[in-house]
């Protein structure tokens, strides 16, 4: 190519990188750049605007809803060159989006389910199912048993109690009470670290507090601390809007080696096959949850080498090919 492809990814850029969306946008910004042949940015919705003409790639992370849509196909219009991209990061879709998305297809859709996959395929659109959410593998690493104990003990957790964290929105549309009867095992003591990009449920956290949990509410910037004094990572979101569809926290904590008890949730199943001290579950009777969690605790664990192919470099990679195809025109979008 004769010069850099400049891509622009789009999200809600405000705030600490303890939110998916954001955290993706910036992480994939950077690792574009260095790959040879392109300049990226990682911008909100406005301030992409001011300099649309100067963009190769729009691609639009957050969503998609309705707006993100009408957007993508008013940024086309007004820059005539340019190759628009929509990843089905966290769907807030309806009849109304349908019907936007026919007006004003993008290039192509990013998907993280076989769900959206189909989807697209019905209506004819250009899709790729690939996980654009990643890890950073240098800075989530395992530690041995006795730095695990170091760090439990520097961050004030009991040192006899085998640690289970979740780390994500508290509130209650993400499932967190269901955490609650795991506390009462006298030798599990739950941990939730909760995000501080959104409005936090203070009957949520007095809930959890209530029953013997943990409840961080702070933002972390050593967060990688709190997976290596873990012993196990639960997710329990089951609605489909409360996270995005490939939760970073589930990456974060596969990559520091634990073992990870969660719902069917999102793109997970499709992405992220069982095994190796993956486990997924329904969790619909008591104790279903805390039977896994004994399970998990005490099998075979290679969460770690599941997860190594989502490193952030990776994952720029593998955008990297799929934007050199949309400007040679390997497809139609």
């Amino acid at each position: 190519m004769s010069k850099d492809l400049r891509v622009v990814f789009i999200s809600d850029m405000q705030g600490h990188d303890d939110e998916g969306m954001k955290k993706i946008a910036r992480r994939l910004s950077h690792v574009l750049n260095e790959q040879d042949g392109f300049c990226a940015e990682a911008l909100s919705p406005r301030e992409a605007l001011s300099s649309a003409q100067s963009f190769d790639i729009m691609h639009y992370v957050g969503g998609p809803t309705y707006r993100s849509v009408m957007y993508a196909g008013w940024f086309k219009s007004r820059v005539r060159h340019v190759k628009t991209i929509l990843s089905f990061t966290n769907p807030f879709w309806n009849q109304f989006a349908e019907f936007v998305v026919r007006l004003f297809p993008p290039n192509c859709v990013v998907v993280q389910s076989r769900q959206w996959q189909e989807w697209a395929e019905r209506l004819n659109i250009f899709s790729r199912l690939m996980s654009i959410s990643g890890v950073d593998i240098d800075r989530f690493t395992p530690v041995s048993t006795q730095k695990k104990i170091e760090i439990k003990t520097d961050l004030g957790f009991p040192t006899d109690k085998k640690l289970v964290l979740h780390v994500g929105h508290l509130k209650e549309d993400r499932n967190v009470l269901k955490l609650i009867p795991l506390q009462a095992g006298h030798d599990i003591q739950v941990v939730v670290i909760g995000s501080t990009t959104t409005e936090q449920s203070k009957s949520l956290i007095a809930q959890l507090e209530e029953a013997g949990c943990i409840v961080i509410n702070q933002y972390q910037p050593a967060i990688e601390q709190f997976y290596q004094a873990a012993d196990c990572y639960v997710f329990p979101t089951v609605d489909a809007q409360a996270c995005i569809q490939l939760p970073l926290s589930v990456y974060e904590a596969m990559a520091t080696n634990l073992p990870v008890v969660t719902t069917r949730f999102g793109g997970l199943p499709d992405i992220l096959p069982s095994g190796e001290g993956l486990y997924y579950g329904s969790f619909e009777h008591d104790g279903d949850m805390l039977k896994m969690v004994r399970s998990a605790l005490t099998g075979p664990i290679n969460t770690r080498g599941l997860i190594l192919m989502y490193d952030w470099p990776k994952v720029g990679m593998q955008l990297a090919e799929l934007y050199r195809e949309l400007v040679r025109g390997s497809f139609d979008g």
